[in-house]
């Protein structure tokens, strides 16, 4: 069998004739190529890729790395890194309720909300954790922090309303931090030293910074207005969205930074302090959230069909999930506003 490799193209030999395999698709943009009014990438035909059959479940939070599941064969999961083009095949079956941490190599599981099993992804063996953790009827919410090593729970203790929060080591199986709230409406965790809780006191959100290490609380911080809906971590700040204003604090002082005013944020980058956010449905914005200043436009072909979609700053690069072809990621290419569309190739 001859392989030859040229621009990504692969051609097979075999005893019965020669097959072309296209590896990826990219769309260039040139001048010629703009529509009216903003640049719009152009689509240049390629040979047709050969894809996995299956369907992109998430994408991970290290910006590189995807969830994908056979359409046919459920319990067959597989950790794609889009821009490697590498693939963990020999993982645990993971089902729609479990958890992944951001870099795919851990999963919590819980059948009952009681007891929650955290597993290595890649050990067929069995439980790498056993964890009790919470009384029956404590609804709780569980999840890793970003670091991979903690994590952060939410639940009922002694009312009606989410009301505690716990810090927990997964290594030492450890309870490092807790706290009682009147009422819990989000939180996250970064790592042992930093996190976010969006609580609700005497009718009015509060946004809390608090140190698991140290123990404390560092800052209470009003926020004003209503409609909250979301709560982030970026690599060294807060954001809060509310209304459609994003509110960015600095993650040591509480300092608020900048105010952002959006009508759809996409996705806060858990690696850098910029995020994507939507201006129009085809034109796609990163702002720096210290300053509030737009830094990029990523222009979307109104060919293209999206689902979810990540920014990678320091890849330079935003990855959206094509919903409407198997096993398949759209690489949009923040420095020359170029993409690549790429998939799982189909010969595992």
């Amino acid at each position: 069998m001859l392989i030859l490799r040229k621009t990504r193209l692969l051609l097979l030999m075999t005893f019965s004739g020669l097959m072309i395999i296209s590896c990826s698709q990219k769309n260039n943009k040139s001048s010629g190529d703009q529509g009216a009014g903003r640049g719009e990438q152009s689509d240049r035909t390629e040979p047709s890729k050969i894809c996995y059959d299956g369907v992109i479940k998430k994408l991970l939070g290290d910006g590189r790395t995807a969830l994908v599941q056979s359409t046919n064969t459920k319990e067959d999961s597989f950790l794609w890194n889009y821009l490697t083009q590498s693939v963990k095949k020999e993982i645990i079956p993971i089902f729609e309720t479990d958890i992944l941490n951001d870099s795919g190599n851990l999963l919590l599981r819980s059948f009952d909300a009681v007891r929650f099993q955290i597993q290595e992804t890649n050990n067929s063996n069995g439980t790498f954790r056993d964890l009790r953790l919470f009384r029956r009827g404590s609804n709780p919410i569980v999840k890793f922090s970003q670091s991979g090593d903690y994590l952060l729970s939410t639940r009922r203790r002694g009312s009606t309303l989410r009301n505690r929060i716990d810090v927990l080591d997964i290594y030492k199986k450890d309870i490092i931090w807790d706290a009682q709230f009147n009422r819990i409406i989000s939180a996250e965790l970064k790592d042992s030293t930093r996190g976010a809780v969006v609580t609700i006191i005497r009718g009015y959100y509060q946004l809390n910074i608090f140190n698991p290490s140290s123990r404390i609380i560092d800052r209470g911080i009003r926020l004003e207005g209503r409609g909250f809906s979301d709560l982030a971590l970026s690599e060294t700040l807060v954001q809060v969205k509310m209304g459609n204003n994003l509110l960015s604090f600095d993650g040591v002082t509480g300092e608020l930074l900048s105010r952002i005013q959006l009508t759809q944020l996409i996705d806060v980058d858990k690696n850098s302090d910029f995020a994507l956010i939507a201006s129009s449905p085809f034109n796609y914005n990163v702002v720096d959230l210290k300053t509030g200043n737009l830094v990029r436009r990523v222009f979307i072909s109104t060919k293209d069909r999206l689902s979810s979609c990540q920014l990678n700053f320091r890849e330079s690069i935003v990855a959206c999930v094509d919903p409407t072809k198997v096993s398949s990621i759209h690489v949009y290419d923040l420095q020359t506003q170029t993409k690549e569309s790429v998939c799982l190739p189909g010969s595992l």
